[in-house]
């Protein structure tokens, strides 16, 4: 499973928690920031194990978003479908929260009083909780997979073994 990781130094992420979970309530009914999640899951998390954290690097992804407001065409990151063969954590991340922006854009249009630094936190947490879910769901069709075949495998078995004596 996706793994937390220490906000010791980082300490507004809780808060974050508990001020937007209503904020959160709505995200994930929207259907905009499902598939932006969706994308994330799908084309990055679901390729790593499930004990992977959900780790990128924060500068990174605070400047990728402004180098595409500064030159939009020059950037794949905010076009409709980008060849993502070779990105990184990063890249995908970086996508998801100009995503985010967007859909929050659409239902807050007062949220141009907010910068980007105070955005990203928001979307993080809420790619978290999100990706977390998809891996528990995987961890649980994998270990239901894994049951199901130990029965089927028992029952194969004891039919040959009893059949035999």
């Amino acid at each position: 499973m996706v793994r937390f990781p220490t906000f010791d130094r980082q300490p507004y992420f809780y808060s974050w928690i508990s001020q937007d979970l209503h904020l959160y309530n709505i995200l994930v009914s929207l259907p905009p920031a499902i598939a932006a999640v969706d994308e994330l899951w799908e084309d990055w998390y679901s390729r790593q194990p499930l004990h992977c954290r959900m780790r990128p690097n924060m500068d990174h992804v605070y400047c990728i978003p402004r180098l595409c407001a500064f030159e939009p065409d020059k950037w794949p990151y905010n076009q409709p479908n980008p060849d993502k063969t070779t990105w990184s954590e990063i890249s995908h991340i970086a996508r998801y929260c100009i995503r985010m922006c967007i859909v929050l854009r659409e239902i807050l249009p007062h949220i141009y009083a907010l910068d980007w630094d105070a955005c990203v936190p928001m979307f993080m947490w809420h790619a978290m909780l999100n990706v977390k879910a998809h891996c528990s769901r995987e961890w649980i069709r994998r270990r239901d997979e894994r049951r199901s075949r130990i029965a089927a495998s028992r029952e194969s078995g004891g039919s040959r073994h009893s059949s035999g004596q």
